[in-house]
């Protein structure tokens, strides 16, 4: 019976210690520059929703949901459909409070992405 206690305990603490140290969660604010270097300031929220992740982008006052958001390690992945035709995968490497990657689309072409947590 103790084992069992020692093991639903250590679950609990692990559990939490995720929780509390997932690195993409927040507020970032973001800049990404395409391959004909234009520049597109926005900001991503990311939150927990039913035992994973969500984010939402906002680009000129205009929220646009994102799916498929995960977290491995400190590799942020999450994409957005554009139109009907076009879905963009976004790959964010968060290291503290920066982050670094990319975004990849048929249309909308490639383009790096940084960005600081807001404060």
């Amino acid at each position: 019976m103790r084992s069992l206690w020692v093991c639903l305990i250590a679950v609990l603490v692990c559990t939490a210690l995720w929780a509390g140290g997932n690195p993409a969660l927040g507020k970032w604010n973001c800049s990404s520059v395409g391959e004909n270097g234009a520049r597109l300031n926005w900001s991503l929220v990311v939150t927990e929703q039913a035992g994973g992740l969500a984010a939402v982008a906002t680009l000129d006052g205009t929220d646009m949901p994102l799916f498929d958001t995960r977290l491995d390690g400190n590799t942020l992945t999450f994409k957005l459909r554009v139109n009907e035709q076009e879905v963009v995968s976004f790959e964010l490497r968060i290291d503290g409070d920066k982050l670094t990657g990319r975004f990849e689309g048929k249309d909308s072409g490639k383009a790096t992405i940084t960005g600081a947590k807001a404060t």
